[in-house]
């Protein structure tokens, strides 16, 4: 994939991933990274890298954790 004017192309890291999406205000996506935390800690899971966020819509955004 390309750079092209104003847009970069990039590529995340090939991870098996924990994942929310979050529908409403995005002040509030630390409910939503909590919530990823607990689901893990449930799940005997531990991070395995740094989050990202896609923003979809002004009220809608995917939350990603590479997990392990």
């Amino acid at each position: 994939m390309k750079s092209q004017g104003q847009f970069v192309a990039t590529e995340f890291p090939r991870a098996t991933v924990a994942t929310t999406v979050l529908v409403g205000d995005q002040a509030t996506s630390e409910k939503a990274h909590k919530a990823i935390h607990a689901w893990m800690a449930a799940n005997g899971k531990e991070p395995a890298g740094a989050p990202w966020e896609s923003y979809l819509a002004d009220d809608r955004m995917e939350i990603y954790l590479p997990i392990r």
